[in-house]
């Protein structure tokens, strides 16, 4: 009786699962666009987050534009869903995009509370990423190179888990040209707050860059860090440093900067 109990719960498991599974498949087969002005308007859209241009199911579609956070817009965003998340409770897509100049790729999964990115990558011009957080008409130079790894926030945009690693190779920047710097390397992680921590490192390149960006979830940030050059440096960015504060002895200035996206 035991062993005929266990199966019968085994059965209904499995029977539960495959429902689940099939109302997630038939809510995959609505139209996209249909599906995002629905759920924009339930404010289950991850903050700051738009698509314009959207055509196809959620299946299987695309939106001509992804406009970020801060001003950043990806074009030509394609989806596809994965079967296999399905079975997990969640919707899951793989996604590519083709930002001008570069590519990205990761996959996204849609839960009851949360949104979670896993695998994330992306090549794109340095000049695309940053310019529009920037209220000064910076000349920028070099590649962004994005690895995450894993990325889980709510839906009001509080990050729960966040790990991966953002370089910019070949750093220049300047006023009017932009000055080499080398390369800088990031380590994403979440503060466990609902914000993000940026851990940042120089290279070995002309610029001597250490510090830490703290970014809220209401999108205020915090720069504490300390910069200089090294011998090879273009003279004009100790010049810019020194416009930030005092070197101190070991000819290093002191960076603190707030703000808001």
């Amino acid at each position: 009786m035991k062993t005929e109990r266990t199966h019968k719960r085994r059965w209904l498991a499995w029977l539960i699962i495959g429902l689940l599974a099939y109302g997630l498949f038939l809510i995959s087969l609505l139209p996209a666009g249909l599906v995002w002005e629905q759920v924009r308007e339930r404010g289950m859209t991850p903050v700051g987050v738009e698509l314009h241009g959207i055509s196809g199911t959620l299946w299987n579609g695309g939106a001509g534009q992804l406009h970020m956070p801060g001003g950043l817009v990806l074009s030509d965003l394609r989806w596809r869903v994965t079967p296999g998340s399905l079975f997990t409770a969640r919707l899951g897509w793989d996604l590519q995009a083709t930002p001008p100049g570069g590519r990205a790729a990761g996959h996204l999964a849609l839960g009851v509370s949360t949104i979670q990115f896993r695998d994330v990558r992306g090549d794109l011009p340095a000049t695309l990423a940053i310019t529009p957080f920037l209220t000064w008409p910076v000349s920028l130079d070099g590649r962004l190179v994005l690895d995450l790894s894993h990325y889980r926030a709510d839906y009001q945009g509080h990050v729960r888990e966040a790990r991966g690693v953002l370089g910019w190779i070949d750093a220049a920047a300047g006023l009017p040209e932009a000055l080499p710097l080398g390369d800088l390397r990031a380590e994403i992680i979440d503060d466990g707050e609902g914000g993000l921590r940026l851990d940042v490192r120089d290279q070995g390149g002309p610029l001597i860059a250490e510090g830490v960006v703290q970014l809220s979830v209401a999108g205020v940030y915090q720069v504490d860090g300390v910069a200089g050059t090294r011998d090879d440096a273009h003279p004009n960015i100790a010049q810019a440093l020194r416009m930030i504060g005092n070197p101190g002895r070991d000819g290093r200035v002191s960076v603190r900067i707030s703000g808001s996206l």
